[in-house]
């Protein structure tokens, strides 16, 4: 079935490197070459940025996959289980970087809270503690986070690095508590704006901005506004 869709390359994320180098041979030898594996088992695949050119921010990737298992959301199916990047590695990613120019990191991962359930005696704030240590670099953003990670020790350890820009996204999707079962997603939206506010608590007007799906199926017009509600209530971006 495959060698009747005419395609010369049929390849899977884990192989996106080595694209050029993979068509080349395909052409040269005139096949139909497949490089497609399966993700249960997939290693960590490496984002490295060597160079510097011009800007003061990068973005490091220190973690991939997820497990969680939205209802919208097929990226565990694509992209595997939690892989996380090893400490040490993270630490001489920044040195190069800081060593390069840049002075901002942006830490990002398919799913950031679950940086660490896979290596022992590691997680996010201890990677955040780790780059902070590292010379040159002077300010540290994360990417999006979920309202489950906002415990009162991971947000009182944040607050204690003051290179950590004060700005969180949080991934809501729906303010009603309905939708959010459906969704699969394992927090409430009490739980949503107890974490709000304790991140008030520990930062000085915090920027927090988040999304949400609008018309999930099945959604209500009273459950839309009910979502709608609760996010005024929450009232992100604060100033």
């Amino acid at each position: 079935a495959l060698r009747e869709t005419g395609a010369r390359l049929i390849l899977g994320t884990q192989y996106r490197a080595r694209v050029v180098e993979l068509l080349e041979q395909a052409v040269r030898e005139g096949v139909q070459m497949v490089a497609v594996e399966g993700v249960s088992n997939a290693p960590y695949e490496p984002l490295t940025i060597h160079s510097h050119e011009g800007h003061t921010r990068a973005v490091m990737k220190i973690q991939e996959g997820c497990d969680n298992h939205c209802t919208y959301c097929i990226i565990p199916s694509v992209r595997g289980g939690v892989r996380s990047r090893p400490l040490e590695e993270i630490r001489r990613e920044a040195e190069a970087l800081s060593q390069a120019g840049f002075q901002e990191l942006v830490l990002t991962g398919i799913h950031l809270d679950s940086y660490g359930v896979d290596l022992e005696g590691e997680d996010l704030l201890t990677a955040v503690r780790r780059i902070a240590g590292v010379e040159g670099i002077r300010r540290i953003r994360l990417g999006s986070l979920e309202p489950r990670i906002m415990t009162e020790e991971f947000v009182a350890g944040l607050a204690a690095e003051k290179k950590l820009c004060p700005h969180f996204h949080l991934s809501l999707q729906s303010g009603c508590d309905g939708t959010l079962r459906r969704m699969n997603r394992k927090y409430t939206t009490e739980e949503f704006r107890v974490c709000c506010e304790r991140l008030r608590k520990y930062f000085d007007h915090p920027a927090l901005t988040t999304d949400v799906i609008v018309g999930f199926p099945g959604e209500t017009e009273e459950e839309f506004e009910a979502s709608r509600a609760f996010v005024e209530e929450v009232n992100f971006f604060e100033t």
